[in-house]
């Protein structure tokens, strides 16, 4: 479930979105991506690890990194969810 509330602060942020509307968009934005997102987590996951293996400074660095790492993955749904929002509106105009 949290996988599929990994953007809600995104929402907040970048939309200016309530609470409960910005849990309903990382909803919907997240249906049908769990396995790419399970990845994500496991990605920064390690990240985060190797960083703390060093010595805990290491952190400075990989927290940063975890947070441009899911910002950029924010952005890349986002911007596909509205591609395949066009292509609908699209294809209902043309019959």
């Amino acid at each position: 479930m949290s996988l599929r509330l990994f953007f809600v602060l995104c929402f907040i942020v970048d939309q200016e979105s309530g609470s409960t509307e910005a849990i309903s968009q990382s909803w919907t934005i997240t249906k049908g991506n769990f396995w790419a997102l399970f990845s994500l987590f496991l990605v920064i996951l390690g990240i985060n690890i190797l960083g703390a293996l060093a010595l805990f400074v290491g952190l400075l660095f990989t927290i940063p990194f975890s947070s441009l790492i899911l910002m950029v993955a924010y952005r890349q749904m986002v911007n596909n969810y509205t591609d395949e929002e066009e292509i609908l509106i699209e294809g209902s105009d043309k019959n």
